[in-house]
């Protein structure tokens, strides 16, 4: 069984390995992905690949867990990917190819720690508050989606602006000292902040941000503009299109 060394982008500053080992998959593993796997069962798939039994996979960074991700489809099946676009122009759908071995990965930058702060500023640049946010293990991510598919299924109408506001919550762990206990309790406070308070908060996790990014510039065949598009994630992802001879040809009419 093939293994390979993977360099995470938390570099090892989190607290989580700098490299983890990881093998292919085999067909017993790969057999979950037939029917539609929730996160947590391909989270436990990636896991039960890593070498290293005292590796937790719970508890490594999203963004690591990432890489090691589209790093076992690379050691599995290759690294060409292809997934569709539409243009916001024109309309047009068209197919992109990628090598998922040259998508970029952005590192995590010298002192970076599980939580760090943000500040936030008025039109005259002071402070006029400090959040203390962490970066989301999968342990995280995990309860994150399970409190987002319960409001979901409490609430007739929940938005995507609904979930960004909830996911953005789940990351602050203390607004000027005062710790948050629940998300919940501040949803409120963080919908009637000012726009230019927002874009200052997400300016300071942009910052601290690492892993691979999941987004190619691309122009449309048709009108010639250019977008970013994110890199979708299928559930074909883990499965190679298969390209057969005439022999495995539906028999019928010549073709």
């Amino acid at each position: 069984m093939r293994t390979f060394d993977v360099a995470m982008p938390s570099r090892g500053l989190l607290g989580t390995p700098e490299v983890i080992q990881l093998r292919e998959m085999t067909l017993k593993e790969r057999k979950i992905l037939f029917d539609r796997p929730r996160f947590e069962q391909i989270v436990k798939m990636v896991g039960d690949c890593i070498v290293d039994a005292n590796v937790n996979v719970y508890d490594l960074y999203l963004y690591d867990y990432m890489t090691l991700f589209v790093k076992l489809r690379e050691i599995t099946m290759g690294s060409d990917y292809s997934f569709n676009i539409r243009c916001r122009q024109c309309g047009q759908t068209q197919k992109v190819d990628i090598d998922l071995s040259e998508l970029d990965v952005l590192e995590a930058s010298d002192g970076s720690k599980p939580t760090f702060d943000v500040e936030v500023f008025d039109d005259d640049k002071k402070t006029t508050s400090i959040y203390t946010v962490k970066h989301i293990t999968v342990r995280d991510q995990i309860d994150l989606n399970k409190r987002l598919l319960k409001k979901k299924s409490t609430r007739k109408t929940f938005t995507e602006g609904d979930e960004f506001t909830f996911s953005l919550a789940y990351r602050i762990v203390e607004i000027d000292g005062e710790p948050v206990r629940d998300p919940e309790m501040i949803i409120t406070q963080l919908e009637n902040l000012p726009a230019s308070v927002v874009d200052n908060l997400e300016d300071g996790l942009a910052a601290q941000d690492f892993g691979i990014r999941f987004s190619q510039a691309v122009e449309c065949h048709n009108c010639m503009y250019m977008d970013i598009f994110p890199v979708t994630i299928s559930s074909e992802f883990f499965f190679r299109r298969k390209e057969f001879g005439s022999a495995h040809r539906t028999v019928g009419q010549p073709v």
